[in-house]
This record gives C-alpha cells, structure tokens and sequence, in this order.
C-alpha cells in the first residue's frame, strides 16, 4: 500500500537493533501479531521507551507522517 512504511523499515528507522528485527522476523512476528500482542508481550522484544508505544500507532496510521508522533 502507497505511503505505509513496514513494520521492519520502522524499526529499524526507530534504531532497534538487527538482531531484534531478525528475532521478530524468526518468530514470526508481523503487524498483524503486534496489533494484538499487549505491551508487555511486545516489550519483550522492544525494551526501550518508545518502541512499543509507538509501534502500535504505526499501524493505525494510514500513511508515513502521522508515525511522527512518537
């Protein structure tokens, strides 16, 4: 879809490390799981403030610049 960043593209932009992004991937993780994964779950992977904070309003979002608010 025109204007969507991916879920790994955002995390790597948001400087999560590669091998967290390869784990999500391995694991078979996507916007779809994350969408339902609570924070806690997702802190799993994502540790730092801001990453599962934000995560969730990338997916809400309809295009790249409202991800801007995290």
């Amino acid at each position: 879809m025109a204007g969507e960043v991916d879920i790994f593209t955002f995390l790597k932009r948001r400087n999560i490390p590669d091998n967290i992004v390869h784990q999500l991937k391995d694991d078979k993780i996507d916007i779809n799981v994350i969408n339902v994964m609570t924070d806690e779950e997702l802190g799993k992977y994502i540790e730092r403030y801001g990453g599962p904070t934000c995560t969730p309003s990338l997916l809400s979002a309809n295009n790249g610049d409202k991800r801007n608010n995290c």
